[in-house]
């Protein structure tokens, strides 16, 4: 009798329950590593084969990342790195969804802009174009529509033509017109203001006094170095040995004193580095004694109130009105002649006194000393007289007569038959029946305040107890002390130095000995113009053509400039941005 089938049936029983047991161990751990997000992440394994539920693993990629409870940082993952994957996610690991992703989430491009997002573009575009004065002709750059397409995800966008663009900035103009003129008509008061310090007056001393042969030997030296970058190199190397700043000297324009006196303080700071760079030069300057090193010295000091001065009239972010007669007073004071002045400084101490006092005839002093009494920091009046002090006063008080006590016009509940009662055999008067000359008498016995502080926020604070007064320096110290700031608003619109704002055109590019020059060659200038091309003539004609076509594309140009090499010539304009 043979056992060998039964034994082999055993063994194949044996082996097929064995098998069984690792593959449900198999499963079973493959169903312990299951992880988040829809089983796309799995648990970390650990070497000794348990599971670390604390770490997951990105089944796409196999990137590692912390787990604790919270799917937000997996799902960002998906949708960043696995666009096609993170469209299979639910919002429950129950149920799962397998959806077809659309092309836009395939490409990670959104659909159309909106119409009201193409607007607020739109909108956006032109107040940009107002706001930093670019030309129209910007809205048919196709980088700038490359760039709006990339931040709106939307690659059919389009930007918008010139005429709707200017429509738009026409009605900012508009708003903008409105918004002020209703400001206008809120205010209290509207304060037209001229020049009441001119630069004339130092212009004209200068050019008639002891200073003169001594600037022109300044204005020579300086142009030495201005002219030669060696010798500006050679000066640089000397202020290095000195251990002083390498800074270039200034060179003055004669119509502007106050870049003399930049030129004299550059030149006095780097008297000893100048003196040694010219020694070792061959030059036909003439050098500057010490004579007249001292003369530019006490010129110096002669124009530097001056540039206090002027600064502190030209300002806008505070009061200026009632500075205007104590800064006069300091520069008179400035100028009185001394015992130690020698004759060139007394005769220009005389002469500018003299301008000084011709200049303050055409001043409106009634109005600027009612604005210095107004002032808390001035109000002792020490830069007048005291004759002229208590005529001051009386001015005010009449004033005060004629503006309207803002505190009988604010509205109160209290019926007049109980207020009447509550005053009646009163011993102390009212705030109301308090007159002008209590007031004044009050406000003048308050102690001045710092001159670093503002006179406007002081009488903010104290309107309650002044409020005719507050309202009378608000009229009066609201006014600027010079037209300097409205000329400045002017000088920015007309002239604009930036090369952002403005554009500059090649007009014409002359060669010389056939050369012609190409685009390759106008790289270091292209970030700061447009090229419109190139001649290899040196015929008006070509030049005059080249001209037209840049003012019939960006208007007439503002300022030109020329740029000269060895090997040709650029002529530049510089021009406004053509806002039709």
């Amino acid at each position: 009798m043979s056992f060998a089938g039964p034994i082999i049936l055993g063994h194949q029983l044996a082996f097929r329950q064995k098998q069984t047991t690792v593959n449900m161990d198999k499963e079973a751990d493959e169903t312990a590593l299951v992880g988040p997000v829809d089983g796309k992440f799995c648990y970390k394994k650990r070497m000794d084969g348990s599971v670390d539920k604390s770490m997951v693993v990105c089944k796409l990629c196999n990137k590692e990342f912390a787990y604790h409870r919270s799917t937000s940082s997996l799902k960002y993952h998906l949708n960043a790195k696995h666009i096609a994957a993170s469209v299979d996610v639910s919002p429950t690991a129950t149920t799962r969804t397998h959806t077809q992703p659309t092309l836009h989430q395939m490409t990670g491009l959104r659909t159309r802009i909106t119409k009201s997002t193409s607007e607020k573009i739109t909108n956006g575009l032109a107040h940009w174009i107002a706001l930093d004065c670019r030309p129209l002709g910007v809205v048919k750059d196709k980088g700038l529509q490359n760039v709006l397409q990339i931040a709106s995800s939307d690659i059919t966008y389009e930007l918008p033509c010139r005429k709707t663009v200017t429509k738009r900035v026409q009605q900012l103009y508009d708003n903008e017109k409105e918004d002020k003129e209703n400001l206008l008509g809120k205010a209290e008061g509207v304060a037209l203001t001229g020049d009441h310090w001119t630069s004339r007056t130092i212009t004209v001393c200068l050019a008639d006094s002891g200073f003169t042969a001594t600037l022109a030997k300044c204005r020579k030296i300086v142009g030495h170095f201005k002219h030669s970058p060696s010798n500006t190199e050679e000066l640089h190397k000397e202020q290095t040995q000195l251990e002083q700043d390498k800074e270039s000297l200034i060179q003055d324009v004669s119509t502007r004193w106050n870049s003399t006196l930049f030129m004299i303080s550059r030149l006095l700071k780097n008297k000893e580095a100048v003196n040694v760079t010219l020694a070792k030069q061959k030059h036909k300057l003439t050098m500057l004694p010490t004579a007249e090193w001292d003369r530019l010295q006490r010129l110096e000091t002669l124009l530097k109130p001056c540039r206090y001065v002027t600064e502190l009239l030209g300002g806008e972010t505070y009061v200026s009105c009632s500075v205007v007669l104590p800064a006069l007073r300091h520069l008179t004071h400035t100028m009185e002649v001394s015992d130690d002045d020698p004759a060139y400084v007394v005769r220009f101490k005389g002469d500018f006194k003299k301008d000084l006092s011709q200049c303050q005839d055409t001043l409106n002093h009634g109005w600027l000393r009612v604005a210095t009494a107004l002032d808390p920091r001035f109000k002792d009046l020490k830069c007048l007289p005291r004759a002229e002090g208590e005529g001051v006063w009386t001015s005010i008080e009449a004033l005060l007569r004629i503006e309207p006590n803002r505190a009988n016009l604010e509205p109160t509940e209290e019926p007049a038959r109980k207020r009447s009662l509550l005053l009646f055999n009163s011993d102390s008067e009212s705030e109301d029946e308090e007159g002008p000359n209590r007031a004044l008498a009050r406000y003048r016995a308050e102690p001045t305040i710092s001159e670093t502080d503002c006179p406007l926020q002081r009488w903010s604070t104290h309107e309650g107890a002044h409020p005719q007064l507050s309202a009378l320096a608000r009229k009066f110290l609201g006014s600027p002390a010079t037209s300097v700031p409205c000329e400045r608003l002017f000088s920015l619109a007309e002239t604009c130095e930036d090369c952002e704002k403005a554009s500059i055109i090649v007009c014409n590019v002359l060669a010389q000995a056939g050369f012609k020059a190409s685009k390759e060659k106008l790289q270091w200038v292209q970030p700061k113009i447009m090229y419109l091309g190139a001649a290899n003539n040196n015929l008006s004609s070509t030049a005059l053509a080249f001209f037209q076509q840049s003012i019939e594309e960006y208007g007439f140009p503002l300022r030109s400039c020329t740029f000269n090499s060895l090997t040709e010539k650029i002529v530049a304009c510089l021009v406004t941005p053509n806002m039709e």
